[in-house]
């Protein structure tokens, strides 16, 4: 602190300066015994200040010096109309003389103060050790430490505090946030305690320059920069060309209007490379190299995220204007959703119950994108019919549509139809699924999602193994008492297999299993021949192997009462229902064993992806 400006102008504002000041640069004995005098003096002063006002004699000139040596100036001085010339010249000849003893004593207190700023310098690092060191504030520091006496070690607390007080001290600490206050007490801003940063050299000052979090600035920096990831998304640099197949009376196959079927794969024309392709129940979403999303087919419901207001053009494909990059889209029955890259959901449309259309939220309809789960960092989206399903980071569940059949798997039954007393909102909003693990009271997380028409699979993190919910008219989600689930349950038969299943897929009825070895199963209804296992086989109530697929299967899809896999060599076999023309086979025999699909705009190209919708199939493809 500079001293020569409380010397230099003894005013009233520097008084108190002055004394914290003389106090801090004295040992303890002399601070008290400075503090009593400057007391007794300021008293006298006081009592007196009228008779120096009227009379100004050698006296008053030795007291006026004195009680300007000791820092305290007349408070009362008389304004200049009183004084006579006289008296004036009195006045100005003791103020002249008064700075000259000033300046001397100014000098020899100088001196004084160095001397007794070493031995303060020295007791407050010791203050400062011990507060750092100590459990927090209000702890004794010298019953921890017995570094010096009780009553000496609160003496220096309180001079460190004053000092602390006046320079506004704030120091920061490496491992955890911790300020120090105008008390001179270290305060944690969270649990722990650091090492001290940032104190300054030199003249041994105890002001402390903070430096900026930059731990904090590095993780929102990374919070925006960072990306999802899961090993479901599509590789970005390996695009494909799409083909179609199967009804196209709405334009779900993108050939133009005067294409409403077609019995062989088609090539959709775009001059955008595509990475991932989803039929919907009656249109197609195809997803760029770029992250931009195309779509065409039955737009009655907003499904397409456009305007098709001029006739046919939701018969072509149509590029969206989208302000984020997508890298996972989705789509069911009349809604599309899409996951950012930063892991947010958007989707359009609408989702529909037994009575008709509910609105994709208490909103309705939907034709322009809405964030469907809002705070969650989301790393995969899948649709079934008429609800959506979102698998975060945290490896949390969150559905969200219609659940008249248990397929939210967060609503009970006397709840799942728009007409409960909770409302519609409560079952269109996306919630959180909560289940325990198997055999555990702790609660589950997820590493991968699947869902079907009107059912939903998830795969635990831990173990593996596969839980449930939604329609089990038919068996198709694993248990055999043909009751629906309206809450998450573990699967003993597909446990049963003790085998790593990669990837579910599910239709209207039936549901394809994948394991790790790139076989097949499936289970649910037989009719039309969607399990693959002939015409003699029945309804299975666990999951059965596809004998007949010799080759290693890499991706499975299923559409409504058709079932698709794909082969590691890029070859596609398919077997259901064959009126919808998905198969690819040439007729409308529906087929009960696997059969290779084949067409001319296969002879010169790899299958690289497949999806199948409800009434058409889509494929992804690469030139050999």
């Amino acid at each position: 602190m500079p001293l020569t400006s409380s010397f230099n102008s003894p005013t009233k504002e520097n008084i108190s300066s002055l004394e914290s000041a003389s106090s801090m640069m004295h040992s303890p004995k002399e601070i008290l015994k400075n503090q009593d005098e400057n007391l007794t003096e300021k008293i006298e002063l006081e009592n007196n200040s009228e008779q120096c006002e009227e009379k100004i004699s050698v006296q008053s000139e030795k007291d006026t010096s004195d009680c300007k040596s000791d820092g305290l100036a007349l408070t009362n001085r008389p304004s200049d109309h009183e004084f006579t010339e006289t008296d004036e010249t009195k006045f100005n000849g003791v103020e002249d003389q008064t700075k000259q003893e000033e300046s001397k004593k100014s000098e020899a207190m100088l001196n004084n103060v160095e001397s007794d700023n070493i031995e303060f310098n020295d007791m407050e690092k010791n203050f400062c050790k011990e507060t750092c060191d100590s459990e927090g504030p209000g702890s004794s520091n010298s019953e921890e430490t017995g570094h010096q006496p009780k009553k000496q070690n609160n003496k220096i607390k309180e001079e460190a505090q004053c000092r602390m007080s006046e320079n506004k001290v704030s120091e920061h600490f490496e491992n955890e946030d911790m300020v120090v206050d105008n008390c001179g007490l270290v305060t944690p801003s969270m649990p722990g305690r650091g090492k001290k940063r940032g104190r300054s050299s030199g003249s041994g000052s105890s002001e402390v320059t903070p430096e900026p979090k930059k731990r904090v600035i590095l993780k929102e920096e990374d919070s925006k920069n960072s990306k999802v990831t899961h090993h479901t998304h599509p590789d970005f640099t390996v695009p494909g060309i799409p083909l179609t197949l199967g009804e196209g009376d709405v334009g779900q196959l993108g050939l133009g209007e005067d294409v409403m079927e077609r019995m062989r794969p088609a090539v959709v024309k775009l001059d955008d490379k595509i990475v991932q392709v989803c039929a919907g129940g009656m249109h197609t979403v195809c997803l760029t190299n770029k992250g931009e999303i195309i779509t065409f087919g039955c737009n009655d419901e907003s499904a397409l995220g456009r305007d098709t207001s001029e006739e046919g053009s939701e018969m072509y494909p149509a590029k969206l204007n989208l302000p984020y990059k997508v890298i996972q889209v989705s789509g069911g029955d009349s809604h599309t959703a899409v996951l950012t890259e930063d892991g947010h959901v958007y989707a359009w449309g609408n989702f529909r119950d037994a009575n008709g259309s509910m609105g994709l939220t208490s909103g309705g309809i939907s034709k322009d994108p809405l964030e469907m789960c809002p705070g969650e960092t989301v790393v995969k989206i899948v649709s079934g019919g008429d609800h959506l399903v979102c698998l975060t980071n945290k490896g949390e569940i969150f559905t969200g549509g219609c659940a008249e059949q248990g397929q939210l798997g967060r609503v009970a039954e006397c709840f799942a139809g728009r007409g409960s007393r909770r409302g519609v909102d409560s079952i269109l909003k996306m919630g959180p699924v909560r289940c325990r693990k198997h055999s555990s009271r702790k609660h589950a997380t997820f590493s991968d999602i699947w869902a079907g028409q009107y059912v939903t699979f998830a795969k635990e993190k831990e173990s593996g193994d596969i839980y449930s919910w939604g329609l089990n008219n038919y068996f198709q989600i694993g248990f055999d008492d043909m009751q629906n689930r309206f809450i998450p349950e573990w699967i003993p038969s597909f446990a049963a297999h003790n085998k790593q299943w990669t990837k579910i897929q599910a239709g209207q009825h039936h549901t394809m299993l994948l394991d790790e070895e790139g076989k097949v199963y499936t289970i649910g209804r037989a009719e039309y021949g969607r399990l693959g296992l002939g015409e003699k086989s029945g309804e299975m109530k666990e999951p059965t192997l596809v004998t007949k697929l010799s080759d290693k299967i890499i991706d499975i899809a299923a559409g409504q009462s058709v079932s698709l896999a794909l082969t590691a060599d890029g070859t596609v076999y398919g077997w259901g229902m064959g009126t919808s023309r998905q198969l690819g086979t040439g007729d409308e025999e529906d087929v009960w064993e696997p059969v290779k699909m084949s067409g001319k705009q296969l002879e010169t190209r790899n299958v690289v992806g497949l999806s199948a919708g409800g009434q058409h199939t889509v494929l992804l493809t690469m030139d050999e």
